[in-house]
């Protein structure tokens, strides 16, 4: 009944929310009117106050919404306690002064998150935009230290590729040397079973010339020989021939 009035429990509250302090603790003003009002329709200055309060609050954290959605959106992977709703006893302007601040610890968390070998477990609640970025200059020079290594590491093994390389183009070389030798060695003993190939074909030509020469000499005295014998037939026959004639007178 009394809600048809407008005298029920939420409407009555509505209307002492300007009389809540700051704190919405209790009600800076419940006067004869109040207090008879109270009377009639059975609702208490706590109810009242107390209902206030919840919907004060609920207003209150209405309009911080986007500003808390951003915070749990920069720090929703990190346990850091942001992003609360209006705390007991807190003002609006204590809360807003908190929720600013709550958003830059939620975005240097962030940045450091997204930094190279980042561990997000060290992010504990209470800590202070201060304390974030200490961890973040650590982590930053324990970088460039690790990344001085890799480079000197790197450029070690990149002297080493190129100290094998000379050290395989070394090898290489004298190997094509030794070949290079070896196939002079080869060539010079060719050259030389050749000179003594043609040296022995030189000596057996002269052989045969020589032998054939003899054969020559040989046959020329033999024929020399047997014209003397035929010369020296011919003259007996002839001498034979003369005294058989002389005979024959």
């Amino acid at each position: 009944m009394w809600d048809m009035l407008g005298l029920g429990l939420k409407s009555q509250a509505e209307g002492e929310i300007g009389n809540l302090n700051d704190t919405r603790s209790e009600l800076d003003n419940w006067d004869l009117g109040d207090r008879f009002r109270s009377a009639i329709t059975g609702v208490s200055r706590e109810d009242t106050q107390k209902k206030a309060k919840e919907l004060l609050e609920k207003k209150l954290n209405a309009a911080q919404t986007k500003q808390r959605g951003d915070i749990t959106t920069l720090a929703g992977g990190f346990d850091l306690g942001l992003g609360d709703k209006i705390r007991e006893n807190e003002t609006y302007e204590e809360y807003e002064s908190r929720l600013s601040g709550e958003k830059a610890t939620a975005t240097v968390a962030n940045q450091y998150s997204l930094m190279e070998n980042s561990d997000t477990s060290l992010l504990k609640p209470g800590m202070s935009v201060g304390g974030i970025r200490a961890l973040s200059g650590n982590l930053r020079d324990s970088n460039k230290k690790a990344e001085k290594a890799e480079v000197k590491t790197e450029t070690l093994r990149q002297e080493g590729v190129i100290a094998d390389r000379e050290e395989a183009g070394r090898t290489e070389r004298a190997n094509i040397r030794s070949d290079d030798l070896a196939l002079q060695r080869e060539d010079n003993k060719l050259t030389r079973d050749l000179a003594v190939l043609s040296g022995d074909r030189e000596m057996a030509i002269a052989q045969m010339n020589s032998d054939l020469a003899d054969k020559r000499m040989d046959y020329d005295r033999e024929t020399r020989r047997m014209d003397k014998r035929s010369a020296a037939i011919a003259q007996l026959m002839s001498g034979i021939g003369a005294l058989g004639g002389a005979f024959a007178l």
